[in-house]
């Protein structure tokens, strides 16, 4: 039909449309770009296709529904109507800011734009078959009113009103209220669906990616402003920094083991993760923030070597939060192992089945044997603190970890040792040789070391000793006669210190001076 029109055309009407057909197709491609495209074929007619592109402008949340069967016949017999939540076989939700594009693929007969509309086809995976159709009508009006090129009204047309085949409605959500549109699609398998799901949040992604590489940010770190293709977004806060800063930040926070801290370098994240600790270590509800780094931006950043660092790390020091964690102590092994509940000390490895004790990481002593603990005074100390203190969750934590009956056994040997220790110190001193506590109850000073026997006095004439002339000091018993000599004056030391002549005569008697 086209061609026997076209082939009743002057020849002047068929030029000035050929004309009028490249300018139209030529400022297309301007407005377009690479959105357009066409090619002229060997008969001289043009064709090509143009992809339009549905930004809106906020997220929008959409609602993909699978029509059951019956609905799905109403609709091909009497067109496309709102579904029922309750009616649908399958509802997905997502938030999207882009939709994929209305195509349409066109073609330009001879007789276009003077005699007949151009030959056009839309796609959509997003719209019926009959909201298709009924758009296609609405374009076909449009030439009838205008008879002239009518590409780009078809464009700006189907922008308008390609959005208003899809229901829409409002409603609340915990950031205020969010726009929502229906998308319903004919009775397909699952799997279909779920395809265009995936497809639809795919090309979100990757519109909302070329739309960041074609603006400029202002990098945090290093002060520049550098354009989108070199920079990157964190996906949580939706900070901005350039590649290579944040890239640099984070392998060495992981490279010197700071996995706590790989967060947004930016500092209001970092002062709200500090409000945040903060609040928690008060008890006051927890500051809801977004600086945590998720898995997927350390992957588009970092190598895997650093990833599965990270990972460990991470997994090592969640579990050193647990108290019914362990590992095991072969060196060899050092695999995690979970406490059985049932047992109070025992532990087997899952991986080298060695059996050992959860408090003091021997091999299994048995249950009624106390555990020899690492560290013991430290940990006896602190537990009796805790006590002392009556801070209920550090003394629970330290019996989780070391054993309630084992904590008070060694606590009250540890009590009874201080007694002993405070009575030695008040009624003994140490033999300046080997150590040794020494009381005196009668008698001179004169003390015979057992690991001295050649030379028992020798430390009286030894001036850094504490015994220099003490020899006679406090005859009638005790060590305290230094602490008194001290204290007494100038005029009364002759009378607590012997001649110096009666001492020479003493030693040469005893023959050692």
């Amino acid at each position: 039909m086209s061609g026997d029109l076209a082939a009743r055309l002057p020849e002047q009407e068929r030029e000035e449309n050929k004309e009028r057909q490249e300018n139209e197709v030529v400022a297309l491609k301007a407005i377009y770009d690479r959105d357009f495209s066409f090619e002229q074929a060997h008969t001289g007619n043009i064709y090509g296709s143009f992809s339009l592109r549905l930004d809106l402008g906020d997220e929008v949340e959409i609602v993909i529904t699978r029509l059951p069967p019956r609905e799905t016949e109403d609709v091909r017999a009497n067109g496309p109507a709102p579904a029922s939540p309750q009616s649908c076989l399958v509802r997905h939700n997502v938030v999207v800011r882009f939709l994929p594009p209305i195509i349409i693929h066109f073609r330009l007969p001879a007789a276009y734009p003077s005699q007949s509309p151009p030959q056009f086809a839309l796609v959509c995976q997003w719209l019926l078959p009959q909201q298709l159709a009924g758009l296609k009508s609405e374009l076909l009006q449009i030439w009838e009113q205008e008879k002239d090129v009518c590409l780009y009204n078809f464009a700006e047309h189907l922008l308008q009103k390609g959005m208003e085949q899809l229901q829409v409605d409002t409603h609340a959500t915990a950031r205020g209220s969010r726009t929502r549109l229906f998308i319903n699609v004919l009775d397909r398998a699952e799997t279909e669906v779920r395809e265009l799901v995936d497809w639809i949040m795919d090309y979100d992604r990757r519109m909302i990616q070329e739309a960041f590489e074609n603006c400029s940010f202002h990098c945090g770190v290093c002060l520049e402003t550098k354009p989108g293709s070199q920079c990157f977004r964190l996906t949580a806060c939706k900070h901005v920094f350039c590649r290579e800063c944040v890239t640099n930040y984070f392998t060495a926070l992981i490279t010197e083991g700071s996995v706590l801290l790989v967060r947004c370098p930016d500092s209001r994240c970092s002062k709200q993760n500090k409000r945040s600790a903060l609040n928690e270590e008060s008890g006051a509800t927890p500051i809801n923030i977004n600086a945590q780094i998720r898995m997927e931006d350390l992957a588009a950043l970092l190598p895997s070597t650093l990833l599965d660092r990270y990972a460990n790390l991470l997994e090592a020091h969640s579990l050193s939060m647990r108290t019914d964690i362990t590992y095991c102590p072969r060196p060899a092994c050092q695999s995690p192992v979970v406490r059985d509940p049932r047992q109070e000390k025992l532990c087997i490895c899952p991986t080298c089945n060695f059996a050992f004790c959860f408090y003091c990481q021997k091999c299994w002593h048995g249950a009624a044997e106390y555990c020899r603990l690492n560290n013991m005074e430290q940990i006896v100390v602190d537990y009796i603190e805790a006590r002392a203190c009556e801070d209920v969750s550090r003394t629970r934590g330290l019996e989780v970890r070391y054993g309630k009956k084992t904590l008070e056994k060694l606590a009250r040997e540890w009590e009874e040792e201080r007694e002993t220790r405070k009575w030695k110190e008040e009624n003994s001193q140490q033999c300046p040789t080997c150590t040794a506590a020494v009381q005196k109850n009668e008698g001179c000073n004169h003390m015979t070391c057992r690991l001295d026997r050649q030379r028992p006095y020798a430390h009286f004439n030894d001036v850094t000793s504490t015994c220099f002339r003490a020899l006679f000091d406090d005859i009638t018993g005790g060590f305290h006669a230094q602490n008194e000599w001290n204290d007494v004056g100038d005029d009364e030391a002759e009378e607590w210190f012997p001649d110096q002549d009666i001492v020479r005569m003493a030693l040469e008697e005893l023959d050692i001076a």
